[in-house]
């Protein structure tokens, strides 16, 4: 069996799948000075205007995206746009909230193939899963399952909720040797390792500390195997750390199979700085699975509503991932349209 080992250097060829065109209702902007955004034809046949999309310094090699990106050009420029109008106005961009509100909600949800109800609006991958596992509910005698390769997010955010909680989490070992790791080997730690009691498995798609990419659709069958004999209140909820696998695999969370899962939109999707994901399987709120933690100010009728929290941003970065989202997705159409007939590996593939 091959190793996932996590090649970054095609991350760019791997900009997600958009499923269709998703049309944006038309906004006026009021006094916001005019977007100016991105012509396709720069970007529809020189690889290199889409590298100059990016302000990044050529003398050097930049491998540091997994950290924090350069802003390509139509989200430096909707920033600035934006930054210019707070200052001028700031009451007066409270206007256009709910224009933005929608444009995230679109370009998010045709990006990941679902509905913007299943979507909360973060500010990193660790918040998301902060509010991910401070809020799933667990009933006495249940566990967490995380395993001894997790990032470093996961791992606190689960200790502080059996400190604050007393809540059992179970560490378990994911595999023996970065050099020989398997996905049969991955697999059967995982499946071995689900006890009754187990109600929350824990998993991070793409693992910073070797760079080693999880079958996370294989680990996805096995939860939906254990599931086909478990109630209702008693499923295995399978959360995801996705930060490093979201913009570089086409696979949505959906089709990975797994109930929650949280990522930074500030990484490969190149989204502004500060700003993420917490996406959820079921809309539905309230949840039998899931509570909120901070209050939103969007009101708490589905999932995206109520798990987005309140309180001031920084709206003129916050606001402008949907640029990104749609930046990956042109992307995405000219690909398809210069090589209709070609595919991505799935999971199985060479590292």
């Amino acid at each position: 069996m091959s190793s996932y080992k996590y090649n970054r250097r095609e991350s760019l060829k791997a900009l997600a799948l958009a499923a269709g065109s998703f049309t944006l209702s038309a906004c006026t902007h009021g006094n916001l000075p005019p977007s100016n955004s991105i012509s396709e034809p720069d970007i529809q046949n020189d690889w290199n205007a889409v590298r100059d999309l990016f302000n990044l310094d050529r003398q050097k090699l930049h491998f540091a995206s997994f950290v924090l990106p350069s802003h390509p050009a139509p989200v430096r420029r909707e920033i600035e746009r934006l930054q210019k109008q707070f200052d001028s106005d700031p009451m007066a961009s409270k206007e256009h909230f709910s224009v933005f509100i929608e444009k995230m909600h679109n370009s998010t949800a045709t990006y990941l193939k679902t509905d913007f109800k299943n979507i909360a609006f973060t500010d990193s991958t660790t918040m998301g899963l902060g509010l991910l596992y401070n809020g799933i509910k667990l009933y006495p005698g249940k566990e967490i399952l995380v395993s001894d390769h997790d990032f470093y997010s996961t791992i606190e955010s689960l200790r502080l909720r059996a400190n604050n909680t007393g809540a059992l989490v179970r560490k378990y070992e994911l595999y023996k040797s970065i050099k020989h790791v398997s996905e049969d080997e991955i697999l059967t730690n995982i499946r071995k390792n689900i006890k009754p009691q187990t109600r929350v498995l824990a998993a991070t798609w793409v693992q910073s500390d070797t760079g080693l990419k999880i079958p996370v659709k294989g680990i996805g069958e096995i939860v939906a195997d254990v599931n086909r004999n478990r109630d209702s209140k008693d499923r295995l909820l399978y959360c995801i750390d996705g930060v490093h696998g979201l913009g570089v695999e086409e696979m949505t969370p959906a089709e990975i199979g797994c109930d929650f899962f949280a990522a930074g939109t500030h990484k490969a999707i190149f989204g502004p700085r500060g700003t993420g994901i917490l996406w959820a399987k079921d809309s539905k709120w309230p949840s039998a699975d899931i509570e909120a933690t901070i209050p939103s100010f969007f009101g708490t009728n589905y999932f995206g509503q109520a798990m987005s929290p309140g309180g001031m941003h920084t709206f003129d970065y916050r606001w402008v991932v949907y640029e990104a989202f749609d930046l990956h997705l042109k992307l995405a159409k000219i690909e398809s349209k210069k090589n209709p007939l070609s595919s991505h590996p799935d999971e199985a593939g060479s590292p």
